[in-house]
């Protein structure tokens, strides 16, 4: 079980260049700004969260959201030492943490799963979104900063304290416009909920995650990785049974992993429609470079202690000439990104057992370290939308006849 990720919300509650009021309750179409950035994170699973401030009037807000709240009388004119209040909350032994500003409000869930995974991946203990040529919020810390920013002091904020330390930070490309608004002012509050009805207008993409059918057992079992191995009868029939099971959902566009096993599958189900299937290599299996084609006896003989520190760090192993389960997630998200903005309606992606875990696992906030809670059988089916900036989990491995889907 890795250690707890925090997020720290500077809630300074009132400005001098906010006429509406204390900017945390401030309401974007009905939501409280605070509010919306406590469910982003809440929603992704990454807790506890601590916001930081002076304004009481915070309180009613933050016993209905269930969140902690240290005071800080300084909060007003001073982010820093907001920031500092709440890093001393954090626990010493806490996993990453994110200083997420309330008055950032509209970031996408997919931005914050991105910069952890880049933080995880990086050498660099900090990692912040850039949209475009600008350098948005949050910036993500691994745990080791907690210390050396309670240690500093600069004029310049926290990027100050990062620049004097002789701090990297790691710069995260995104396509999300609400890491650079700011609301500093009414006529910004109400930039933001422009965007917010932008996103909420615009049409849904649905999304048939689907593991291919079953392929050819060899005993004893092997590790298979990108290999490429054959579907079984089984596996053939089943994809005949999926096929007949969506026959009525009308395809905008089908992906596939580049692996014959997956092409296969995804010809099959759409067969007769005339339909061509694209392929993504940020869909293939996880890489598990010399383990693949090895049993677990062979891997403990050739590679000692190895297979056991996989298991003790599930995300973020790497077998040697192989992947993390973490580059999974990061190159499959990338590809549901590009789909997302290429298509409005239902999408057939046929994916393999490890990048559908992977990808479940951001969209439920999910640690990567349960990756195996999820269960993801041969030929069965996720579903997942895409509404109001937001990724949802409408239904997980549901076997063929029972998963004919009307909206």
């Amino acid at each position: 079980m890795g250690a707890e990720r925090y997020v720290v919300i500077p809630a300074a509650g009132r400005s001098s260049r906010f006429a509406a009021g204390a900017k945390p309750l401030y309401e974007l179409a009905g939501v409280a700004m605070l509010e919306r950035v406590v469910a982003l994170y809440v929603g992704l699973g990454i807790t506890p969260v601590i916001v930081i401030g002076q304004d009481d009037g915070l309180l009613p807000l933050l016993d209905k959201l269930d969140v902690a709240f240290v005071r800080n009388d300084q909060a007003l004119g001073d982010m820093l030492s907001s920031i500092k209040a709440g890093l001393a909350a954090i626990s010493p032994m806490s996993g990453e943490i994110f200083i997420h500003p309330c008055d950032i409000p509209a970031v996408l869930p997919a931005t914050v799963v991105r910069l952890g995974n880049a933080l995880n991946a990086s050498d660099l203990s900090a990692a912040c979104p850039v949209f475009g040529e600008v350098t948005g919020h949050p910036l993500a810390l691994k745990p080791g900063m907690r210390t050396q920013v309670l240690a500093h002091e600069s004029d310049n904020g926290l990027r100050g304290i990062l620049q004097d330390t002789g701090t990297s930070v790691k710069s995260v490309p995104v396509d999300d416009e609400g890491t650079v608004m700011d609301v500093d002012t009414v006529k910004q509050a109400r930039e933001v909920e422009a965007l917010l009805a932008r996103r909420q207008a615009g049409p849904g993409c649905s999304l048939y995650l689907l593991r291919h059918g079953q392929v050819r057992q060899r005993i004893p079992r092997r590790f298979i990785g990108q290999q490429e191995i054959e579907l079984d009868e089984v596996g053939r029939q089943q994809i005949r049974d999926m096929a007949e099971a969506l026959r009525s959902v009308r395809f905008e566009a089908v992906y596939s992993s580049p692996l014959q096993r997956c092409l296969d599958t995804a010809r099959a189900v759409v067969k007769g429609r005339g339909m061509a299937v694209e392929t993504r290599n940020g869909l293939m299996e996880i890489a598990l470079g010399d383990w693949e084609d090895m049993t677990v006896d062979m891997v403990r003989k050739r590679f000692p202690g190895e297979y056991e520190r996989r298991g003790r760090n599930m995300a973020d192993y790497r077998t040697p000439g192989g992947e993390s389960f973490r580059d999974v997630q990061e190159r499959a998200l990338s590809v549901l990104d590009e789909i997302d903005r290429k298509h409005a309606g239902e999408v057939l992606i046929v994916a393999h057992g490890g990048v559908n875990r992977a990808v479940l696992c951001a969209m439920l906030g999910k640690n990567l370290s349960g990756i195996f809670d999820i269960a993801q059988d041969y030929c069965h089916l996720n579903r997942i939308r895409h509404d109001n900036g937001v990724w949802s989990v409408q239904s997980m491995n549901c076997e063929k006849p029972m998963f004919v889907f009307r909206d």
